[in-house]
């Protein structure tokens, strides 16, 4: 595709005629790799592929998924397959990144993420780059989670958390969670425009992204959310409405 020659050496006139019948036929199909890719290494890709998502997506990038991509990268991935070509990565490969993870004690959670990132960046190989005809991530590969029940608060600790923070500077912030079980990152971009007085419901539009440090237009599944409340929490709501010094309905002890 770029002009260049391929050259293999076979032991055999047939094997290389066999090879030749290949290439042509992956060359019909646009299918055949350029010689760019017969000699890049998963470290060199990771650098174009990286670089060229994280200016397409500015926005996805200072959520902190890039960066994460990124650091996992960097902790994970480079070190145990960063210098084998990509044309020759195979599953084997794959399985020594969970391994190794495995090794340092990191969670499945953790190494699910890792998966993720691997399988788009090796996807992107075969189908935008066309440097390879494979995805070495499959599906098998995934590391599974056990699923545990989590812990809730129960009835008496509930309330007995609600008359601890009475009067304090984060109460409206502890009863906003403990009703409607919100993000934290959803509970600092919340604005007293989200609230309707007169329906009962909250409406979250934005969120706080604390590792980068920005507002983003859209909760997490990028779609906006309603939520309705009980009549102890409206009464709450109104009183800090009546003294509100900002747009925020809960700040730091700063105001901000």
């Amino acid at each position: 595709p770029d002009g260049k020659v391929i050259s293999s050496v076979f032991s055999t006139r047939l094997e290389a005629e066999q090879q030749v019948f290949k290439w042509k036929d992956l060359k019909k199909r646009n299918a055949i790799e350029s010689s760019n890719s017969r000699c890049m290494t998963i470290n060199k890709f990771f650098e174009e592929w990286f670089g060229v998502i994280a200016s397409e997506t500015a926005k996805e990038f200072q959520s902190g998924w890039r960066e994460r991509q990124y650091q996992y990268y960097r902790d994970y991935i480079g070190p145990e397959i960063g210098t084998i070509r990509l044309r020759d990565i195979t599953p084997a490969h794959i399985k020594r990144v969970f391994v190794s993870m495995a090794k340092l004690g990191r969670s499945p959670q953790t190494q699910r993420l890792v998966y993720s990132t691997m399988r788009k960046m090796f996807g992107d190989a075969v189908e935008t780059y066309q440097y390879t005809t494979f995805n070495p991530v499959v599906r098998k590969l995934k590391p599974a989670i056990h699923v545990e029940e989590a812990v809730h608060l129960s009835l008496d600790q509930s309330k007995r958390l609600l008359t601890h923070v009475e009067g304090r500077k984060y109460e409206l912030a502890i009863w906003l969670q403990l009703y409607l079980g919100l993000r934290v990152g959803e509970l600092v971009a919340l604005k007293w425009e989200d609230i309707n007085f007169e329906s009962g419901r909250i409406t979250i539009r934005r969120a706080f992204i604390r590792k980068t440090g920005v507002f983003r237009e859209y909760p997490k599944g990028g779609k906006h959310h309603s939520h309705s409340f009980p009549k102890e929490l409206l009464e709450k709501l109104q009183i800090a409405h009546g003294s509100r010094k900002c747009d925020w309905v809960v700040t730091s002890t700063r105001g901000n």
